[in-house]
């Protein structure tokens, strides 16, 4: 069987395909950056912000009613003194969407500092030019 597609619905599968593969980016951005993180900073007190992936309707809006945000960034480390440092993992070329561009700005009105992360060697450069100390800076 043949399937012809118009240039619109190749030009949608496309995208549909380039969105999976950023998504896969992330998530090895995302575990790399961890991964990293539990090497250099064992103990730490840093988590995931789960509030992406998709869910059926009924759980979405348990964790709505919950509290969950769109636009969060995907990871929190808190830090001495009482900072908090936010971490937006974006593959290389990836963009941060218009609700995470409004809830990072809020998060840095509060004085909060946000990090977009495209690598680990983003976040070894954050902690530098934040004062966090890690086993490599010692």
């Amino acid at each position: 069987m043949t399937v012809t597609l118009t240039s619109k619905q190749y030009k949608n599968i496309s995208a549909l395909v380039k969105i999976g593969r950023r998504r896969d980016d992330e998530l090895r951005l995302h575990k790399s950056v961890v991964d990293y993180i539990n090497r250099v900073m064992p103990g730490h007190a840093g988590f995931h912000v789960p509030n992406g992936e998709r869910r059926d309707a009924r759980t979405a809006a348990k964790l709505k009613s919950m509290g969950t945000r769109a636009g969060v960034p995907d990871y929190c480390f808190p830090c001495a003194g009482g900072r908090v440092l936010w971490m937006e993992f974006k593959a290389p070329g990836g963009k941060l969407s218009q609700v995470q561009r409004v809830f990072i700005g809020l998060l840095r009105d509060l004085g909060h500092t946000v990090a977009i992360v495209e690598s680990v060697d983003d976040v070894r450069n954050t902690f530098r030019a934040y004062g966090v100390q890690t086993r490599e800076a010692k």
